[in-house]
């Protein structure tokens, strides 16, 4: 038989029994859809994770010292007799001349951290809006709506303060002058600064609404807080480096690490949040597969039933000349079409339950949370997912399938 007559043959086996067969399709496609709908979950939480989490530059690393963690929540430390700050916790201008001195061939710049206290932010007579404004280093990138990164003099809004600044859209606001105002360290007085809108940036849960270059907040402190561009002391500091290798990369890391400095990148700080959505995942994913297992029995179950009640036909084919092969595929492809279709109908819902789920869920618990699509179902998860329902529906038929190729066609067919 050619393999597409078996493929004819297996599917009109299938309603030989149609309760059995529906059973385990059944049970295939509640495995089936559990873990689509683990796997859509888990995407929603990568994607918003990835969409929010803060990013820069592969050449800014942020350094810390050793040891500078060491009070941690929840713990009560007896005070030293000294009252003087930790030298070996925090970075004072000794460091920098060291880290400028030893690494002059890979460190391009090291950076104070720059704060502004951000009193106010209007435009031309409009009301003022509050908020909260961070840095951005060198070669660092946002994720923009409209425009591009700020140079000097320049500010890069986030598109929730399109609106209540008076302007259009994103693309309306690339280029026009906005009004900062910046506390002193005191609070007690600000300063005005105008500055041009770079761009326009998605709202983000852990990014500032407003950002400016490390130059505009420099040139800003120096006027409002001349004391915080060249502080005495800070509890760590950004370096800016050329582009290294993998190779170059870990060798200096691994001298910081020989010196008492830890040196993070941008991705070295969100690993950890994506390793937090992989576990979540990989516990949803563990117990889709519970039910998927569920299903695997099942169809165990029909295979060997379908094997007892055809024995004589099985003893019939080899007797006409039938191969071990051909039976063995006649089996598998029964257990394969029985996976495939429970797989077809599991799509299905599982696209319906997205086109339900989402709604509801930015109606109700999701409502405050902007860029939330809680069931992401993307073209590659179905895939896998398919060649995982397919290995399973063909491992579980493998050994019946085996046993009836085996069959002794003479004993087939005395079987009552």
């Amino acid at each position: 038989m050619k393999i597409n007559d078996i493929i004819t043959t297996a599917n009109n086996n299938l309603f030989r029994n149609k309760t059995r067969t529906i059973l385990t399709t059944l049970a295939i496609i509640i495995g089936s859809i559990t873990l689509l709908v683990a796997e859509s979950v888990g995407n929603g939480f990568e994607q918003y994770v990835s969409n929010n989490l803060e990013t820069g530059s592969s050449q800014i690393f942020r350094l810390t010292k050793k040891g500078a963690d060491k009070y941690k929540y929840g713990e009560i430390t007896k005070f030293k007799d000294s009252d003087q700050e930790d030298d070996t916790q925090v970075f004072r201008s000794s460091d920098i001349g060291y880290l400028k001195n030893t690494y002059p061939s890979i460190i391009k710049d090291v950076f104070y951290p720059q704060y502004l206290s951000l009193a106010s932010i209007s435009r031309n007579g409009y009301e003022k809006f509050t908020g909260s404004a961070g840095v951005i280093y060198p070669d660092s990138s946002a994720k923009l709506i409209s425009g591009k990164t700020p140079e000097f003099n320049q500010i890069l809004i986030s598109q929730e303060y399109v609106e209540p600044l008076g302007f259009l859209n994103a693309d309306d606001a690339v280029g026009k002058v906005v009004t900062i105002n910046v506390w002193d360290n005191n609070q007690k007085t600000s300063r005005e600064f105008s500055l041009v809108i770079s761009g326009v940036t998605h709202k983000s849960e852990s990014t500032y609404p407003l950002q400016i270059s490390y130059e505009t907040a420099t040139h800003i402190n120096q006027i409002v807080s001349p004391q915080s561009v060249n502080p005495q002391s800070s509890n760590y500091l950004q370096i800016y480096t050329r582009d290294l290798s993998e190779t170059e990369l870990a060798e200096f890391k691994e001298k910081l690490s020989n010196t008492g400095i830890e040196a993070s990148s941008y991705e070295d700080q969100n690993k950890q949040m994506f390793q937090i959505v992989d576990i979540l995942r990989a516990v949803m994913l563990g117990v889709a597969a519970v039910s998927l297992a569920v299903a695997t029995f099942g169809i165990v179950n029909t295979v060997l039933m379908g094997i007892l009640e055809r024995t004589k036909e099985i003893g019939l084919m080899k007797a006409l000349g039938g191969s071990k092969k051909m039976v063995f595929q006649l089996f598998t492809f029964e257990a394969a079409c029985i996976g495939f279709w429970g797989y077809i109908f599991s799509v299905v819902l599982a696209i319906i339950l997205g086109l339900i789920i989402n709604p509801i869920s930015h109606a109700t618990f999701l409502k405050d949370i902007d860029e939330f699509t809680l069931y992401v179902l993307t073209p590659l998860s179905v895939i896998k997912i398919f060649f995982v329902v397919m290995a399973v529906s063909f491992g579980a038929s493998f050994f019946p399938s085996l046993k009836a190729s085996k069959l002794n066609p003479i004993d087939a067919l005395r079987s009552e």
